[in-house]
């Protein structure tokens, strides 16, 4: 005797807090916070961990090199801080990048100024 899976699942619609929506499907609540997670991990930044505006934007750009990278900027006039979204080399997961290459806490969150000559 065979048993046939009928697996239910959820639809969620969920504010991440900074204006943007998720919708998902889980089969459970495990699966639901797994990916709500991701978006969280991801999406979930509602300020500029530099001066505090809400004014933050996505963008995403490809290096010289063929790297696609992933960006927080903040647009209130004088800041122009930005955070990098890492991705995880299997599955493409985004994170926020809050620290250094060598695993230090990076200040203000991960936001940093850039600067030509080389420093944050």
């Amino acid at each position: 005797m065979s048993e046939s899976t009928n697996m239910q699942t959820t639809n969620i619609k969920y504010n991440l807090g900074n204006g943007v929506w998720v919708e998902i499907e889980a089969e459970n609540p495990a699966d639901a916070v797994r990916q709500l997670s991701q978006w969280q991990d991801a999406l979930g930044e509602r300020e500029c961990g530099k001066c505090g505006s809400k004014d933050i934007r996505f963008s995403q750009f490809e290096t010289r090199e063929g790297k696609e990278m992933f960006v927080m900027n903040c647009h209130a006039k004088g800041c122009r801080a930005s955070i990098t979204l890492a991705q995880v080399r299997e599955g493409g997961r985004l994170f926020l990048s809050r620290k250094n290459r060598d695993g230090q806490e990076l200040p203000q969150r991960g936001w940093t100024v850039y600067n030509p000559n080389g420093s944050r």
